[in-house]
Formats: structure tokens, C-alpha cells, sequence
């Protein structure tokens, strides 16, 4: 089982690891999710897309890493640096 970053998880390693190796792994995780069909789980298990564990977003990962600076925030005439952000 393969967890890269915090919570992450790829498709076919959270299937082995919740439903086991056995045959009918697949067709088990797909009872509990019933929003997902087969063909979109195959796709992803062959794309190898990812699950986060702690919000079950579905995503992609990418050797590509943005380089994340501090946000800042215009208020009336001067520029600062947001002690956190809310939309």
C-alpha cells in the first residue's frame, strides 16, 4: 500500500485495503458508492487517480508542485499578508 502525501491514498490500494484482494473487491466498493459506476472506477484505478482520506475528494496526483507563498489581501491603500483565508 502505497500512502504518498498526508491522507492519500491511491484507488486500487484503498480498495485492497478496505474490501481485501478477493475477487468481488470492486463490485463491494461500488455497493457503498452507488454515485460511481464501474467504467469510472476502472478509469481511474488505470489513470492512477487518488482518494484523500480526509474528505474523500478524488483527484489526480502531478509530479508538478506549486510553490505556495503567503496570501495577500488589498484593504483601503496598503497590501499585508492575510493571517488566514476565508472565502
Amino acid at each position: 500500500m502505497q500512502i504518498k502525501s498526508a491522507g492519500t491514498i491511491g484507488f486500487l490500494d484503498y480498495i485492497e485495503s478496505r474490501y481485501g484482494r478477493l475477487h468481488g473487491n470492486r463490485r463491494l466498493f461500488l455497493k457503498e458508492n452507488q454515485h460511481i459506476t464501474a467504467s469510472e472506477l476502472s478509469r481511474w484505478i488505470t489513470a492512477g487517480y487518488r482518494l484523500d482520506l480526509t474528505n474523500g475528494d478524488i483527484f489526480k496526483s502531478s509530479n508538478k508542485k506549486v510553490n505556495v507563498k503567503d496570501i495577500l489581501v488589498f484593504n483601503k491603500s496598503n497590501w499585508f499578508v492575510a493571517d488566514s483565508f476565508q472565502c
